[in-house]
């Protein structure tokens, strides 16, 4: 039977033998006096002396007995082992552990403990998280929860020592315990670590974007610039080169900005590194810059040189009041004017011989035009995209009344109509309207017709498979629609105002705000 006592190490409570209590002065007392030892030091040491004593089934009510002190010398070591010889000094225990590190980590630890165990620079694990996170949809968040929770903090020197695999002698602890935890520095203040989160994100979306520009860039530029491409020409190839050596560079830089907000370091060879990157991407950019004006303008002469314009006379225009377009890649346009009716032909081609087809034909009041096609340019590599082939067709002609337009692109221009005027536009129909007209009577299926320039006094629009009109200020509007359409084929009528406004048949107030069965109907006026 032994006489014990009461204790506490690192403000914890312990039964203790009254012996095995001296010995353990004794031990501090030279622990204290051969490392010339602190305060924070000596509670590091006791943190470690616990851990040690929980591993031999020491806690709670149970006993501290001399055995268990000759365990704690065997472990931690002599004060003398490692006071006059520290290099053969007993190195205690060196079992690495995974522990959150709150000490270098950002929000928990846990990226900052991963690195230590596996001996991996932080900021690659800070970076493949921020990107993991978004390719998982945030569920890397709730990972980082779960093992912030499961994975418990180094909150003693020994344990920072253990998660490192470093050595939990007395010498260590002593080094160890000499960083203040409690004392949170600057690049841990939540708004700074806030900050520094944000601004890795950025960059990395500035890195990948630039990467992603640039190869768009080269996929798609390759080919408009190649030297196939007879539109083109070696300075607008340089510029692309040129320009995607720029976002190349730009990409290093936010490389180098991510490591080092991630890191929260910046070295003499970073800094100058980022000084070059970026002197080097103005001087490429800019070179970019006048490359690409250069060769603009060198492609601005060949369009010129191979534009040719010719002009037809139409003979057949003469006494007719409404024109069929057939189907046709031309843009047709159509301006009311008087005197001879004739055709100017515009066309860009290699081959500047080359004829765009023109047909007229003349029924009664309407004449029919049909153009034809330009022949396609041959390809002579894949690169090649062959440059597209451009003609436009403008008409001077007469007054009409009827405009009838296959798959074509037309815009009809009258300084004033007032006969009524008539539109049929068929499936692929686009039809712009310009000037003033009293009334016009829209038949549309599967087509559009824009004439919110024009001043309509009144107008009549059936529409039906999937067509679009936009109209301006009129004195009345009536819409007729099918009550049965299909789901992807509703109609959309845009309007600023009407006076009156009949929908199928029935007259509203000039402003209609609800959708028809087959009509999605919306004005823009927001008085």
């Amino acid at each position: 039977m032994k006489e014990i006592t009461r204790i506490h190490l690192a403000a914890i409570p312990y039964n203790i033998e009254i012996g095995a209590k001296k010995e353990l002065e004794t031990y501090v007392s030279g622990i204290e006096k051969a490392l010339s030892a602190d305060e924070d030091t000596l509670r590091e040491i006791e943190a470690r002396m616990m851990e040690l004593l929980s591993e031999r089934g020491v806690s709670g009510e149970k006993v501290i007995t001399s055995a268990d002190i000759a365990a704690l010398r065997n472990r931690l070591g002599a004060p003398g082992e490692f006071t006059d010889e520290p290099g053969q000094a007993f190195t205690g225990s060196n079992k690495k552990r995974l522990l959150r590190d709150e000490q270098n980590g950002m929000v928990g630890g846990v990226l900052a403990g991963l690195a230590a165990y596996s001996n991996v620079d932080v900021v690659w694990y800070r970076i493949a998280f921020v990107v993991l996170a978004f390719a998982s949809l945030g569920t890397m968040l709730l990972v980082y929860v779960l093992f912030w929770i499961a994975i418990p903090a180094a909150r003693t020197a020994a344990e920072r020592l253990q998660m490192r695999g470093k050595n939990t002698s007395l010498e260590n602890i002593q080094a160890e315990s000499s960083y203040d935890i409690e004392k949170t520095p600057v690049h841990k203040k939540p708004l700074v670590v806030l900050l520094r989160i944000v601004g890795v994100i950025g960059l990395l979306g500035v890195l990948f974007g630039a990467l992603a520009t640039v190869a768009v860039a080269l996929v798609a530029g390759i080919p408009t610039f190649s030297a196939d491409n007879w539109m083109s020409s070696d300075a607008l190839m340089a510029a692309l080169i040129v320009g995607a050596v720029s976002g190349v560079l730009l990409a290093v830089l936010a490389a180098v900005l991510v490591y080092m907000v991630a890191a929260w370091k910046a070295s003499k060879t970073l800094i100058v590194v980022s000084a070059c990157t970026i002197a080097a991407g103005i001087l490429s950019f800019t070179g970019s810059l006048g490359l690409l004006a250069y060769g603009a303008n060198q492609s601005e002469q060949k369009v010129a040189e191979h534009t040719v314009v010719r002009r037809e006379s139409l003979p057949e225009l003469e006494g007719s009041d409404k024109l069929r377009i057939d189907n046709t890649n031309s843009i047709v346009r159509y301006n009311v004017s008087e005197g001879a009716p004739y055709a100017e032909v515009q066309t860009l081609h290699l081959d500047k011989t080359v004829k765009l087809p023109l047909e007229v034909a003349k029924s009664g009041r309407t004449t029919t035009i049909k153009i034809g096609e330009l022949p396609a340019s041959s390809c002579s590599s894949w690169l090649d995209d062959c440059a597209p082939s451009q003609s436009t067709v403008t008409i001077y002609g007469p007054e009409l009344s009827a405009l009838d337009v296959g798959d074509a692109d037309v815009t009809y221009e009258a300084d004033t109509t007032r006969a009524p005027f008539e539109i049929v536009a068929n499936k692929g129909a686009e039809i712009a309207l310009s000037g003033r007209f009293d009334s016009v009577d829209m038949s549309l299926s599967g087509s559009s017709v824009y004439a919110a320039a024009a001043a309509i006094s009144s107008a009549v629009v059936s529409v039906d498979d999937d067509s679009n009109v936009s109209l301006g200020v009129m004195k009345s509007l009536t819409l007729k629609a099918p009550n049965a359409c299909g789901a992807e084929s509703k109609s959309d009528i845009e309007y600023e105002q009407a006076t009156v406004l009949t929908l199928s048949g029935d007259t509203v107030a000039g402003r209609a705000d609800q959708e028809l069965p087959c009509v999605a109907l919306e004005t823009t006026d927001d008085n």
